[in-house]
């Protein structure tokens, strides 16, 4: 029954989205397009099922301007959960750019996509990003390169925060977790493995209200000569305090770094 009237109002949504950033976005500045992608994401959310229930409103008030937020990485819809409270541009992987509308829509909100396995695409997405902050904005990234089960915290990648060492400028972490209303896990936002983007969505479509916790950390500080390596780790610490988030064993930064490229 959630279904009959959630999955038109999604694909309304979509298509009013598509709309607002092939019509009026090139007409906007860089604010109200900001305005417009926390309202839109903000309806999204809660047509989906979900409520945002956020701590840390002090850390998350303190910070205003350029800089980079980093987050552990469950579902698609983390970006949305975010965007919904602080709109950032987002690094994703080059193939949420095939997806669907989501995609289209995705790219012409601002998404800077990094093409897997190619090294020379991480370099080009640092270079990006120092960019885009110099020129004012926030951008988002999910130092784990990919989604996790949202029961344990998958090594940090340190690549993209070098992008931070080279502004410099502050990282703000933000730790996701999703559970039913009684707190219990929610496994409804997995998004690992074969799972596709349609199933995740038939599987929220359906669901009881889901609950997405967002902590908002201090923001850790970044100066010329800050070592990236030492940032992932400060960044992991605190995300896996944070939410109780276990640790999967942690790797030599070589072999992250590796893994991180062939992704």
């Amino acid at each position: 029954m959630r279904r009959i009237y959630r999955l038109p109002l999604v694909v309304i949504l979509l298509l009013g989205g598509l709309f607002s950033t092939i019509v009026l976005f090139p007409m906007l500045t860089q604010k109200f397009r900001y305005t417009m992608i926390r309202v839109w994401s903000g309806w999204l959310v809660r047509v989906l099922g979900i409520r945002i229930v956020m701590t840390g409103q002090a850390h998350f008030a303190s910070h205003q301007g350029p800089g980079m937020i980093a987050a552990n990485h469950i579902s698609w819809t983390d970006i949305f959960v975010i965007n919904s409270l602080r709109p950032a541009s987002f690094v994703a992987k080059s193939d949420v750019a095939a997806w669907p509308v989501v995609g289209t829509l995705v790219r012409r909100a601002g998404t800077l996509f990094l093409e897997r396995g190619k090294r020379h695409a991480v370099h080009r997405a640092i270079d990006t990003i120092i960019g885009a902050v110099q020129g004012g904005r926030l951008v988002a990234v999910f130092p784990e390169g990919t989604t996790s089960d949202g029961q344990r915290l998958l090594p940090f990648h340190a690549n993209l925060l070098e992008a931070a060492v080279r502004t410099p400028c502050p990282v703000l972490p933000f730790a996701l977790k999703y559970t039913d209303e009684r707190g219990a896990f929610s496994p409804l936002t997995d998004y690992t493995g074969t799972i596709s983007f349609v199933q995740s969505m038939w599987w929220l479509t359906g669901a009881r209200r889901i609950l997405a916790h967002v902590k908002s950390l201090p923001a850790i500080p970044v100066a010329l000569g800050s070592k990236r390596h030492d940032i992932a780790q400060q960044l992991r610490s605190a995300i896996s305090e944070a939410q109780a988030l276990p640790l999967e064993d942690n790797l030599p930064d070589i072999v992250r770094d590796l893994r991180a490229a062939q992704q």
